[in-house]
């Protein structure tokens, strides 16, 4: 008999560290291929981890950025919503101006 355990997800957004049911809705995993949300961490059992805790304001406010990634390209199958999220989270581009462009010209310019 399968586990039935509840299984949840920290999601990253909005500046903050959200927990949410696993599998995520279809917004949620839509919005993760888009790079608006970023997995903070594994799925696991309900309040199984806990992210650490600012002690004051000072402490969370933002540093610089992280760095650019090397992340491969998707496949040039994989949806459009897969190719703004790879230009979003590699080049930094916005998913504004990463959502007005085509398909084909997300391949050319960030597909390698």
């Amino acid at each position: 008999m399968a586990d039935r355990t509840p299984q949840t997800v920290f999601l990253e957004y909005g500046g903050r560290t959200h927990e949410h049911d696993w599998p995520l809705t279809e917004v949620l995993a839509y919005q993760m291929a888009k790079g608006l949300v970023r997995q903070a961490s594994q799925p696991g059992p309900a309040s199984w981890y806990r992210p650490p805790e600012a002690d004051d304001e000072a402490d969370a406010t933002p540093g610089p950025p992280a760095p650019l990634t090397r992340e491969l390209p998707p496949h040039r199958n994989a949806t459009k919503a897969d190719w703004v999220g790879f230009a979003v989270r590699t080049t930094g581009i916005s998913v504004d101006e990463a959502d007005a462009m085509t398909k084909a010209d997300l391949i050319e310019r960030f597909g390698g």
